[in-house]
């Protein structure tokens, strides 16, 4: 439960992140892009380029420079809450591959 969680803890951003997402699952995906951050991170001015491929449009944009982030987190959390998030996190990478 949410309410019981502190918001210092990653099983509170956990359910925070379910919860956003799942209702992102639920919207209607036709005019809709879902991107990958991992891979906008990695190759950004492609994932550029795929977004104004997408919505036929040309960008005009400063070429951006790939991104790895290297912070380190306490990953402690509940494995119920990491196993849902996973579940929710595949599915939105098929969708923005798609």
């Amino acid at each position: 439960n949410i309410k019981k969680e502190s918001k210092d803890t990653l099983d509170y951003w956990l359910h925070v992140w379910i919860n956003y997402y799942s209702y992102v699952l639920t919207i209607d995906k036709h005019n809709t892009t879902f991107v990958s951050y991992g891979l906008y991170c990695e190759k950004p001015n492609q994932t550029i380029d795929k977004i104004a491929q997408k919505i036929d449009e040309t960008l005009k944009y400063s070429k951006k420079d790939s991104f790895i982030n290297k912070r380190q987190i306490d990953n402690e959390c509940s494995e119920e809450l990491k196993t849902k998030a996973y579940g929710i996190f595949n599915l939105l990478q098929t969708i923005s591959q798609g």
